[in-house]
């Protein structure tokens, strides 16, 4: 007789089961949940959750071992020492030595080295125009490295306080040799966000955020704003119907909300899918890290600093020919080309503008805001 349930768990689940000696065949059907939908065209986020909304309920309840009254709290200690948190893959904050590293790389702060060699080279040789320089970079450094490296701080620390509780179905025990689609008692309960587990029943209401890759139950006239997603304004209806026709896109499913997302109307009751790493703005996160482009602020910044750069490696030896014509006096012209230079060079832009971006974030923290 063919069984539906893998006779034996891989990666992580078997390592887990192994430690605590759980090898009996009623455990492994305790984590038949685990497995992906068996039409599901491949692996990824967008194709498990495509598959789940074309899906019976009944089937969807029966795959995840779960039921319309949610689970007990027995059931969801266990998937959650076997899943973890409901908590999106973060990085910790990065080190004063990383920060100071990136601080120092500048075309100005570059540029005012070069001058600073160049002014203590040239004879006569000038040094205190050489320490002069040297200083200005050193404060442009340590005024950037110190704003950001705080903001970054109070960012992460921020991320780390957000909290947020929703209102969750549970049995009041457990069930034993009942079908997983009929009703029992149960009772609602507050429940934190990173406590979710697969196979959770939480209540939505105005004004929540959706806390899992979810399937919605029940409905009534609920709306969800996918902007963050889509970029649309107008929030989209949900309701609790099969969805997911032939080569209709993944934001199209009307029974499928997306972690992130926000309730703007209306009332649903929604089936916990996938959590923590495996909802699709954690897998969307991880590509974008991998090819992460440069944004227009940065574009614009880097526009205005070559434009300067050229700016100046223009005059600097239109005034050295000029002078060095004029006076007949190479070493002094080129020492007048240099302190040109100097002038021609936004010193403490690069650190006015991180400095002003850090500090914003540094207050916005301080707000309890993000």
């Amino acid at each position: 007789m063919h069984s539906e349930i893998s006779p034996r768990p891989r990666g992580h689940v078997a390592q887990w089961i192994s430690r605590l000696g759980l090898r009996n065949p009623s455990w492994r059907e305790d984590i038949s949940w685990l497995k992906l939908p068996s039409h599901a065209q491949d692996t990824s986020t967008e194709a498990v959750l495509t598959a789940f909304a074309g899906m019976e309920l009944d089937m969807v309840l029966n795959h995840l071992q779960t039921h319309r009254d949610g689970l007990s709290n027995e059931q969801a200690d266990i998937r959650r020492s076997i899943k973890g948190p409901n908590i999106l893959p973060t990085h910790s904050a990065p080190s004063w030595i990383i920060t100071l590293l990136k601080a120092i790389p500048n075309p100005f702060n570059i540029l005012l080295i070069v001058l600073a060699v160049l002014s203590a080279v040239i004879p006569p040789g000038s040094w205190e125009g050489f320490t002069v320089l040297v200083v200005m970079v050193f404060i442009s450094v340590l005024v950037r490295f110190w704003q950001e490296h705080r903001s970054s701080v109070a960012v992460f620390k921020l991320q780390a306080s957000v909290s947020t509780n929703l209102e969750v179905r549970r049995q009041r025990s457990i069930i034993l040799d009942q079908k997983l689609s009929t009703s029992s008692e149960s009772s609602c309960k507050i429940v934190a966000e990173a406590d979710l587990v697969p196979g959770d029943i939480v209540v939505l209401s105005p004004g929540s955020v959706v806390p899992a890759d979810c399937l919605i139950l029940e409905s009534s006239f609920l709306r969800i704003s996918q902007s963050t997603w889509t970029g649309e304004n107008d929030p989209v209806p949900k309701i609790g119907n099969v969805s997911g026709e032939k080569g209709s896109s993944l934001f199209d499913l009307s029974n499928i909300a997306f972690m992130g997302t926000s309730v703007i109307s209306g009332n649903g009751v929604a089936l916990i899918l996938r959590t923590g790493s495996d909802v699709l703005i954690a897998t969307m996160t991880k590509e974008l890290k991998k090819r992460r482009e440069t944004n227009s602020f940065q574009l614009g910044i880097r526009h205005v600093s070559y434009m300067l750069i050229g700016f100046m490696l223009t005059m600097v030896p239109l005034v050295l020919g000029i002078s060095g014509y004029t006076t007949k006096d190479w070493q002094n012209a080129a020492m007048y080309s240099i302190s040109v230079a100097v002038g021609l060079v936004p010193e403490m832009l690069p650190a006015i503008v991180n400095a002003n971006l850090a500090r914003g974030a540094y207050v916005l923290s301080k707000m309890n805001a993000i």
